[in-house]
């Protein structure tokens, strides 16, 4: 289970919690409009659930395009709003 808010956001903090059954690390990146990646971050390898703060002060408006991965594959894309 993935989950990312709050969605649209205005800037700031953005939570991504995350759910694993085994030790794999994750990569969380953004893209923008254009598809190029605009940020990237590796989670570090856990068991259980996580949440994971991120400061996207800077990012401008406009829409994205969220993708986790793990082992190298997308497993989840998401649509994010930035007012």
């Amino acid at each position: 289970m993935i989950a990312a808010y709050p969605n649209p956001f205005t800037g700031g903090d953005f939570t991504v919690t995350l759910k694993s059954a085994d030790f794999t690390p994750y990569r969380f990146t953004i893209y923008n409009s254009i598809g190029s990646s605009v940020y990237k971050i590796e989670f570090p390898e856990f068991v259980g659930e996580k949440s994971f703060k991120i400061n996207f002060g800077d990012l401008p408006k406009g829409f994205y395009v969220m993708e986790i991965s793990q082992n190298g594959s997308a497993i989840q894309n998401k649509r994010l709003s930035v007012n």
